[in-house]
């Protein structure tokens, strides 16, 4: 049987105390902390019935609801009761920026409609944000934000006098209530 050095136990002991001496309190390397906007449950990022005009609830979730709650991908539907006008509010959260990044550009390719001149708002808070109107059947239009890891996508039916959906003025309060929720819980700071 092969003796191991016997001057081996007095290195380990030498380690020791010169890992000890110099502050070390751990022989592993410590898990990194996730970045703290990972943390934050997309479902912070829906927005409340606050900021819609008065008569809009936010949808009861009876059987054939949108709503979805999960803490990386989640819907919410604003309805006006009695009528088939509807806002949904998707909040997407992303492993990294660049993963953000890359949904944000598919689900733009995607957009329908164009930028209106009577109905504009360029956020000052999300790295990439835009707003489009059209539609085939029924007037909508559509705004993507993102922020840093999360992408958020809201669609609006407009009213045309049948599908009692939102005034176009009533669609930049929506947006803006987003932004300033979005800075208060992701810590932004307005894009100069």
């Amino acid at each position: 049987m092969k003796r191991l050095n016997s001057s081996y136990p007095h290195s380990l002991v030498i380690l020791l105390l010169l890992c000890w001496s110099s502050g070390c309190t751990q022989l592993s390397t410590p898990t990194p902390t996730p970045h703290p906007i990972m943390q934050l449950d997309a479902r912070t990022l829906l927005l409340d019935i606050k900021s819609f005009p008065v008569g809009w609830i936010i949808s009861p979730c009876e059987p054939y609801c949108l709503e979805t709650r999960h803490a990386s991908d989640t819907v919410r539907t604003f309805v006006i009761p009695q009528k088939p006008g509807q806002v949904s509010q998707q909040v997407q959260r992303f492993p990294s920026i660049d993963a953000a990044q890359n949904a944000y550009n598919r689900a733009y390719q995607s957009l329908h409609g164009t930028p209106l001149s009577h109905v504009q708002y360029a956020s000052p808070y999300a790295e990439s944000s835009s707003l489009t109107c059209g539609g085939d059947v029924v007037p909508s239009c559509q705004a993507l934000f993102r922020y840093e890891h999360y992408v958020i996508d809201f669609y609006f039916t407009i009213d045309d006098g049948i599908n009692g959906g939102l005034n176009y003025p009533d669609i930049i309060p929506i947006l803006q209530a987003m932004d300033q929720r979005a800075a208060q819980y992701l810590g932004l700071t307005r894009h100069p």
